[in-house]
């Protein structure tokens, strides 16, 4: 696996958000750390919206690092 240019505490924007409005945080998000599927083993990354309601996901590392 390559390695991530991503690392914690970074703000990342969605991919297919070009056209993001400057003057809000939409479509923002902050990584929060990098784990470990307890069953399965596979690398997950875990990251808050930086937008109302700021949920907080998980998804799969590759996934999640190709999107944004």
């Amino acid at each position: 696996m390559e390695e991530c240019r991503f690392h914690i505490g970074d703000v990342v924007q969605h991919f297919k958000r070009e056209n993001v409005n400057l003057e809000t945080a939409e479509y923002l998000y902050r990584i929060l750390a990098f784990a470990q599927h307890t069953e399965n083993g596979k690398k997950l990354v875990t990251y808050q919206a930086l937008y109302p309601p700021y949920k907080t996901c998980a998804r799969l590392y590759d996934i999640c690092i190709s999107f944004l």
